[in-house]
C-alpha cells in the first residue's frame, strides 16, 4: 500500500474523535527538513497533527507555538543521548547522530527512525524500551508493533 491508502485506512479505525489531540501543526515545513521525513509520517501529520493517541505521543516536526511543547526538534538531543549512553541498536554500526525521534510512550519507551539510506520511506523504526533487554530494538517496516510487543 502507498501512504495515501494507508492513511485512509487509518482514518477508518482512528477517527479524529478517538482520543487524538492535535497540535495545531499545519504541515508547512522547510523543504529540506520535510524531505527527511517518511511519507506516511507526513500524511499522518497532515490529517492528525502531533499529539497524544491514548498512551502514545506522536511528535510534530517542530514546536507549534500553541502550548504543545513536544517536537522532533525538541526531543532529538535526548534521544541521541540515549543512543550514545546505551550503545544503540545491537549489531548496527551507525552512531547516535543517525537516529531521529518521532514518538514517546507513557511507559518511557521512545520511538524513532534509524537514518540509514537516502530514502526516508525505507528507514527502519527503532525503539528504546525502558524495561527491555536489550533496550534498543530495530523494527523494519513503516508501522511498528507496540513497544511492549517483543
Amino acid at each position: 500500500m502507498d501512504s495515501r491508502t494507508d492513511i485512509e485506512a487509518l482514518r477508518q479505525v482512528l477517527p479524529m474523535t478517538n482520543g487524538v489531540r492535535t497540535s495545531g501543526w499545519t504541515g508547512r515545513q522547510p523543504k529540506p527538513a520535510w524531505a527527511l521525513l517518511p511519507a506516511d509520517y507526513r500524511d499522518f501529520m497532515a490529517v492528525y497533527g502531533g499529539g497524544r493517541i491514548h498512551d502514545l505521543i506522536v511528535l510534530p516536526p517542530q514546536p507549534t507555538g500553541n502550548g504543545w511543547q513536544a517536537s522532533i526538534t525538541g526531543h532529538t538531543a535526548g534521544f541521541r543521548e540515549l543512543g550514545a549512553m546505551e550503545g544503540g541498536v545491537p549489531g548496527i554500526e551507525l552512531g547516535a547522530d543517525r537516529v531521529l525521534p518521532w514518538g514517546s510512550g507513557c511507559n518511557a519507551n521512545e520511538l524513532g527512525w534509524l537514518m540509514s539510506g537516502a530514502n526516508p520511506d525505507q528507514r527502519p523504526v527503532i525503539v528504546w524500551r525502558r524495561h527491555g533487554n536489550p533496550q534498543w530494538a530495530l523494527r523494519y517496516g513503516r508501522v511498528p508493533a507496540a513497544p511492549h510487543d517483543r
